[in-house]
This record gives structure tokens, sequence and C-alpha cells, in this order.
């Protein structure tokens, strides 16, 4: 048995050959990784003595592709029959966008979440300090409920105007009853 993920990129980039190629896109990384890997397939197969070959990386390539979420076939697609290279490619071609889109997407949200983490705990150290640590623990219930950068700067206002704990925690709870 063949260990493909022992071969490295480099290694298999330059290699020339249908093998190398399938453990070129059980490696990949990206989807662009894989377009490449079908441009060269298509390179390679497109001679007519090649047909039962060519068929036969096809089929192979939707099962593994499809299985691991790479394409999908649509609703279009007759599913008896498989796409040819061509098809597959086109496939991800016209989807590329799409999926780099939606990893910024889910990378852009994950950073203002955790920026807001961060925003929470540093309002919690500045009450603390400020007002003690008990009022620090009573406003980080509200905190908890705060969404937005734009929100922490308005409490950051209200930290500074507040004379006494109980007057920051209802300044807190005002500003998330009119937001929400």
């Amino acid at each position: 048995m063949l260990d493909e993920g022992r071969y490295k990129k480099e290694e298999l980039d330059p290699l020339k050959n249908l093998v190398a190629a399938i453990f070129r896109l059980e490696n990949c990384k990206s989807r662009e990784d894989v377009v490449k890997v079908l441009d060269d397939l298509i390179a390679w197969l497109h001679a007519p003595e090649q047909n039962s070959l060519r068929r036969a990386f096809n089929i192979w390539i939707q099962r593994v592709l499809m299985k691991s979420g790479k394409i999908r076939k649509t609703n279009s697609n007759n599913h008896h029959q498989p796409l040819d290279l061509n098809e597959v490619r086109t496939m991800l071609s016209e989807t590329i966008s799409g999926w780099f889109d939606e990893a910024e997407q889910k990378g852009m949200e994950k950073g203002r979440l955790e920026m807001l983490g961060e925003q929470r705990l540093m309002f919690k150290k500045l009450i603390a300090a400020h007002f003690g640590a008990s009022t620090a623990e009573s406003a980080w219930e509200l905190l908890q409920k705060v969404k937005s950068s734009e929100l922490f700067t308005q409490i950051a206002e209200c930290l500074f105007n507040s004379q006494t704990p109980e007057q920051l925690l209802e300044s807190i709870r005002k500003l998330l009853a009119q937001k929400q």
C-alpha cells in the first residue's frame, strides 16, 4: 500500500505521469491545486486512444472530489452520466471564487468574534480597576451581550462618565436595550 500523503507537492508537481496526478489530487490543499491537476490531466489524456483511461479518470475524480466536497454536481447534470474532465474543470472554475469569498467571510467573522472577546476582557479589567471586582463580575454578564465594537465605544463613554457602579451598570443596560 502506498502512502500518497508522504509525497510533497514540490516532489510531485514536476512529474508528468498519471500516478503523480492521482497523488497530487489526493494531496490538494486548495481548489486552485485541484484545477491545476485537472488542467494537466486534460492535456495528458486528450488523445483519442486514451478514451478508456480518460473515462476511468473521470469517474474516479468525480467520486473522490464529490465525496470530499471539492466539487458538487448541479441539478442540471445527469447524475447517471459522468462528467468529463473539461466539465469538472469548468465547474471548479465557475465556483472557485465563491469558495474563496466564503472562506474570507468565515475568517472575517472569526476575527470579529475574537476581537469582541478581547474587548469584553479588556472592559472587565477596566471596570474592575475603576469600580472593583464585584462590579466587573456584574458587568461581565452584560458585556456578553455586546455584539459590536461600536457598542463597546459607547460603553467606554459610560465607564468614564459614571460616578458609581450602579450608574455604570444601568447605562450599559440602557445601551443594550436600545440596540435590541
